[in-house]
């Protein structure tokens, strides 16, 4: 179809390697399909943890999955994060604000950078945020970043996706314009937006996957596991 088209054109402007693509241009675009009205939080359902730790910005980011009329849809609750470089007071942030917010027996999934598994340095981080925060840190396998961005593009275009702009302002500000390509098109790894940018798509690149359609474009759908299902979503 023409949209298809026009989407796809517009994928390949702005995520794509070559010489054309201007440095700064953002490396999400789409973003008013993003649902940023208040989002309800629902005990019942579980939640979901994105983690980010450069030592400049700590981040998490708490995520639930809701159902919703066109679909389960990643909803992004609120950002934690400290300026710090230490991470036993960001840990204790953590299990503060969600206990504040969620209750002391709520549990979690926690996603993490893959690169714990072969940097030491966060590796360590890894060991000291153990026991009460388990990371699970699964590789994004052919393609790293630019796998995770074109997944997490994709969800935005799907409208599989909301986030509250009271709870995580600067996250929305990463997506909006803050985290932007270099003059190859690279997203630049800059403090703080990359640090906020990327436990979404920890979290994205471990819940959903890209599944090629007959036409050859490709969606975003939730893994096997959450598709069995959906509400506790069995690894």
């Amino acid at each position: 179809t023409i949209a298809a088209r026009s989407q796809r054109a517009n994928w390949e402007r702005d995520m794509e390697i070559n010489a054309a693509v201007r440095a700064g241009n953002p490396v999400y675009v789409n973003c008013e399909k993003i649902n940023t009205s208040d989002q309800p939080y629902y005990p019942h359902l579980p939640l979901i943890r994105g983690h980010d730790y450069s030592f400049l910005w700590n981040v998490a980011i708490v995520f639930q999955l809701q159902p919703r009329a066109n679909g389960m849809m990643l909803v992004a609750l609120r950002e934690i994060h400290t300026e710090s470089s230490r991470i036993n007071p960001h840990k204790d942030k953590i299990l503060e604000t969600c206990a504040a917010a969620y209750g002391p027996s709520a549990s979690f999934q926690d996603f993490g950078d893959y690169s714990a598994n072969t940097r030491t340095s966060v590796g360590v981080v890894i060991e000291q945020m153990r026991p009460e925060i388990n990371l699970i840190t699964v590789p994004t396998g052919p393609g790293g970043v630019r796998l995770r961005c074109e997944l997490v593009q994709y969800v935005i275009d799907q409208g599989l996706m909301a986030i509250d702009k009271e709870h995580c302002p600067m996250l929305w500000q990463a997506l909006q314009s803050g985290y932007v390509q270099d003059e190859d098109g690279e997203p630049i790894a800059e403090h703080p937006w990359a640090d906020f940018a990327d436990p979404l798509g920890y979290v994205i690149t471990n819940i959903f996957d890209l599944q090629p359609l007959a036409n050859g474009f490709k969606q975003a759908v939730l893994k096997e596991s959450y598709q069995r299902n959906p509400v506790a979503g069995v690894r």
